[in-house]
């Protein structure tokens, strides 16, 4: 009997970490909120993107306009 019970905890103790790990699935493709949530998915999949290109022709007409020719020696030709 005490064997029983003892094998009856450990299945649900199993049951309850398999279903954390399997909503970790759902939250990694976004399948869990229907279209809204693939769409929310989308905007913070693209937004690193965006980022980095607004950031780089920040950088890119910062340095530019000081002067040319001092861009070219500096980050070009080194």
């Amino acid at each position: 009997m005490t064997n029983s019970c003892t094998n009856l905890h450990r299945i649900r103790i199993c049951l309850f970490g398999y279903n954390i790990l399997n909503s970790f699935n759902d939250l990694h493709y976004g399948t869990f909120g229907g279209l809204p949530t693939r769409i929310l998915y989308v905007f913070v999949g693209v937004a690193p993107l965006v980022l980095f290109v607004t950031v780089f022709f920040m950088w890119w007409y910062r340095y530019r306009t000081k002067s040319p020719t001092g861009f070219i020696k500096r980050f070009v030709l080194k």
